[in-house]
């Protein structure tokens, strides 16, 4: 008879251990901090006192995607109104959030993911979201300037080569025409990994956008204020079954398109 030995025991346990796959996560986030609008007026002897007024069905909106949950969202009950919402699933998911008051003291705007094992995708998108799908708009008083300024940042971590990030943020202004439309303005900032390259980083640039209405009357501006990240890892290894993680991942892409296709 043989004896089995608790050293055996420990070894067996280490060899088991070292075959199981590292919990590999990439992650991607997009923060636009300190966003203020300012308004200024170019004649004060108008008698016009600047203004700024939202189409007040306006609303802050949260979307996000796992590999569980096709497709979520939740908005505050205001332009810029205060809202917070996220899903995960085994580590993998999206969140994304409104606070603060551009108008104030300054609004703070995040979008976030995470994707890990197993062919797992995240993504986030943060927007104000316009009525039944239409343009989001804003009235601008005669002869005032509105200013945007903002930090943004864009933080991404790969764990390997097999993962990947999109972090993207917009600030575009334009006005219809009876020609079509008027880009008035645009400030956008985006970064990818997609297996080369730098595997993480932040970049940061400040986010500095303004329209002057120097007419006699009021003006609409259509704008898109979006923020948005994605991460998945894609092959840290095989699924056991490849048609749902397969899936999964098509419906965060195909979510990611649906979102730019509703925006514009």
């Amino acid at each position: 008879m043989h004896r089995f030995l608790p050293a055996h025991a420990l070894l067996a346990a280490a060899v088991l251990l070292a075959a199981e796959p590292a919990r590999a996560l990439t992650t991607s986030s997009v923060k636009l901090a300190d966003f203020q609008i300012s308004l200024v007026d170019l004649d004060s002897s108008d008698g016009i006192a600047p203004s700024m007024v939202f189409d007040p069905r306006l609303r802050s909106t949260v979307t996000v995607v796992d590999s569980v949950n096709p497709y979520g969202e939740q908005q505050g009950d205001a332009p810029f109104g205060a809202v917070a919402f996220g899903t995960d699933f085994d580590g993998t998911g999206g969140a994304g959030s409104f606070s603060g008051d551009p108008f104030g003291a300054g609004a703070t705007i995040i979008s976030s993911a995470v994707g890990s094992n197993g062919y797992a995708a995240g993504w986030s998108g943060a927007s104000l979201t316009a009525p039944s799908f239409g343009a989001a708009e804003f009235v601008v008083s005669a002869h005032t300037q509105v200013a945007f300024s903002g930090d943004l940042s864009l933080d991404w971590s790969d764990s390997s080569t097999a993962a990947s990030t999109f972090s993207f943020a917009e600030l575009r202004l334009w006005r219809y025409t009876a020609d079509g439309q008027d880009l008035i303005g645009d400030d956008t900032m985006a970064t990818a990994y997609y297996g080369d390259g730098a595997p993480s980083g932040t970049l940061s640039a400040p986010l500095r956008l303004s329209f002057a209405n120097d007419t006699d009357g009021t003006e609409t501006i259509t704008f898109e204020l979006f923020l948005s990240s994605y991460a998945t890892e894609r092959e840290s290894y095989p699924s056991p079954v490849d048609e749902p993680a397969g899936a999964a991942l098509a419906l965060a892409g195909a979510a990611l398109a649906f979102w730019r296709l509703r925006r514009r």
